[in-house]
């Protein structure tokens, strides 16, 4: 496994600060990286081999390795309404029955620090109307190594 420094960085407002990593820390790091990597490679590689069986199968059609598993052609449809005053006017009554409605609100970031406002007369109110909730997630993403850096 390649010796690459391994460091922690903190986030803070008037910067950033950087310590190496504790051992099994900086082991869980490259080890996570290289399982990440194998995985993105091995993603690209079935897109490209779901494009060669696209060519060679019809939907409806299967390969199968007895016993091991299949890759199944299936094919489907989506329909957007592109024209729903159109559409209204031709259906006319059973435009409701046939069609689903779905709406979707999100918060904007001024809405967003209206709910966390002590000051904000509707705080209160406003916050009752959400459920907020987080989460933590490892992310993983590509640092540009000197030699990019350089190229850039």
């Amino acid at each position: 496994m390649p010796t690459n420094n391994i460091v922690v960085i903190t986030k803070k407002e008037d910067g950033e600060t950087k310590r190496k990593a504790a051992p099994a820390l900086a082991e869980l790091a490259q080890r996570g990286w290289e399982l990440k990597t194998t995985i993105d490679n091995a993603q690209k590689e079935v897109k490209e081999i779901n494009t060669e069986i696209l060519k060679k199968l019809k939907p409806g059609q299967a390969v199968v390795i007895e016993e091991v598993g299949r890759c199944t052609v299936v094919e489907s449809t989506s329909y957007k309404i592109s024209d729903a005053d159109e559409l209204k006017s031709i259906l006319g009554p059973r435009f409701k029955d046939l069609t689903k409605q779905t709406v979707n609100y999100s918060a904007t970031p001024k809405l967003k620090t209206m709910c966390i406002d002590a000051d904000e007369p509707k705080q209160m109110q406003i916050n009752a109307c959400f459920t907020v909730s987080s989460s933590t997630a490892a992310k993983w993403t590509g640092e540009k190594t000197k030699a990019k850096e350089k190229a850039a």
